[in-house]
């Protein structure tokens, strides 16, 4: 008799020419019912003026808080929840190509609206998915699954899951064309580290999924590999991206019992968040938080809201071209970042941080790379 060696596998980094950053602090005065801290459903957008939109689900009245970092822009659009413009509360996927081209998804629909909430087309991609499940949800402790519309090839992107008894769940990319309505599959590969992730890693089962012009990008919050399938001849890369201050893996949990031993696998490992594409600067930005002594006498949620943050920064080939630590005790982890004009946007909201701090205002940082060299080990220049 023999037995198969399956050989757990981290891709190797490759590095190009290191870049430095610089971050800048923007205030936007706010109310309770315009605004929210934070934003788990975030998504944006560059304009013809080179101007920023950044989109966020405000989830408490069902609407889209609008706004940009460079102007005065902001605006809200509420969202109707019944009759012609009726969307389906809450919902799970957002993408903003323009004001004019809002896409939305709940409950097996997606739809078209603008900034005045009016639906232009509905698209109903639930009821061909009889077996399988349309996934497409921002978790900060399970994964970042983004619908997305690609303008060149004029279709609509989303992941489902096929759930079967005593098997892994298979995860695959659907792209919908919206002139012929032909549909294609992309099948995902699973982890190279190992592929047979399952409940023994508590809530990290599911792939960080998001999309570039030409690729989709994906990789598992259990460890560091990237993968990528190109649109267009298919083929599919694995890419280095192994953090130089952390671990870069996920360890099983020795037993899965219950939701508290789910928390603490979750606070005593590291995860990877999605990939992050800058189709301006044609960079891709992912972040990771490292693990923590699991502490009975603090609240899990927040204790995830001590990890230390990460942010590492690649070009077009995948190439590393700068790692560095984030301050600690800033950022929210409820997936509020998101690309903008000149680098990556990241909401300021944790407990730790605003604590006492003005209720009228919402903070949010912007890393921008600088384009210049800095000797290898060292950290971000604030």
């Amino acid at each position: 008799m023999s037995c198969e060696n399956k050989e757990k596998v981290l891709q190797e980094n490759r590095y190009a020419d290191e870049i430095t950053v610089k971050m800048e602090e923007f205030v936007l005065p706010t109310n309770d019912e315009l605004f929210l801290r934070d934003y788990n459903m975030i998504s944006s957008f560059t304009n013809e003026s080179s101007l920023d939109i950044i989109a966020g689900y405000n989830y408490r009245i069902h609407a889209l808080d609008l706004f940009s970092p460079q102007s005065n822009y902001v605006t809200q659009v509420k969202l109707d929840k019944e009759g012609r413009n009726g969307i389906h509360s809450p919902i799970d996927g957002l993408y903003v190509h323009s004001l004019d081209n809002i896409w939305i998804y709940s409950q097996g629909i997606v739809y078209l609206t603008d900034t005045t909430g009016t639906v232009k087309e509905k698209i109903d991609i639930g009821e061909s998915h009889k077996e399988e499940i349309i996934y497409l949800f921002a978790n900060y402790s399970v994964a970042r699954i983004n619908l997305h519309y690609n303008k060149k090839r004029k279709s609509l992107f989303y992941t489902t899951m096929i759930m079967q008894k005593n098997a892994k769940p298979q995860f695959q990319v659907y792209e919908y064309f919206l002139d012929s309505k032909h549909v294609k599959k992309h099948e995902l590969s699973g982890s190279d580290y190992d592929t047979d992730i399952g409940t023994l890693y508590g809530w990290k089962q599911a792939p960080n999924v998001t999309f570039s012009d030409d690729r989709i990008i994906y990789n598992y919050p259990i460890e560091s590999n990237i993968y990528t399938i190109n649109l267009n001849d298919d083929s599919k890369q694995t890419f280095g991206a192994k953090s130089k201050y952390t671990k870069n893996i996920v360890h099983k949990m020795t037993k899965n019992t219950g939701y508290m031993d789910a928390e603490r696998h979750k606070i005593e490992n590291v995860h990877f968040f999605e990939i992050v594409y800058s189709p301006v600067l044609d960079l891709y930005f992912r972040l990771h938080v490292d693990r923590n002594d699991f502490s009975q006498d603090m609240d899990p949620f927040n204790q995830f809201y001590k990890k230390d943050m990460y942010l590492m920064i690649f070009n077009k080939k995948f190439e590393i071209v700068h790692e560095g630590k984030l301050p600690s005790n800033r950022y929210s982890i409820i997936t509020s970042w998101c690309a903008v004009n000149n680098g990556l946007l990241m909401m300021v909201n944790n407990c730790f941080f605003n604590a006492g701090t003005d209720e009228d205002t919402i903070i949010f940082d912007i890393v921008e790379p600088s384009g210049k060299r800095i000797e290898k080990e060292k950290g971000l220049n604030y």
